[in-house]
């Protein structure tokens, strides 16, 4: 065998994100926790920003819509996301929603 046929091969990405420990500290239900910790999964990690619909964050919490709703106006009352609708000729598209890290800055 040749030298060159053992090259170390690059790693790979680890495939998990990370929740400040006081998280659970904070009195979110379930399916707050659940959706808050979707975003924060799936956030650009410069701007904590990510586009979703309400249909694919229910689809990926395994949750009816209304349930990711609610868990979603619940996370913006309390301060952890903000949540901007966007739009394309007069139909709504999906929501921008910014993740706010301001509750783990202790």
């Amino acid at each position: 065998m040749s030298k060159n046929s053992h090259a170390q091969q690059p790693k790979p990405r680890p495939n998990y994100f990370s929740l400040p420990n006081n998280i659970f500290h904070q009195g979110l239900t379930p399916n707050e926790f659940i959706v808050y910790a979707l975003l924060v999964s799936a956030r650009d990690k410069v701007e904590d920003t990510s586009y979703w619909s309400v249909s694919g964050i229910a689809r990926n919490c395994h949750m009816c819509k209304n349930t990711c709703r609610k868990a979603l106006h619940s996370l913006k009352d309390m301060g952890f996301v903000n949540i901007a609708s966007r739009y394309l000729n007069g139909v709504q598209l999906s929501n921008l929603y910014t993740v706010i890290r301001d509750h783990f800055d202790d």
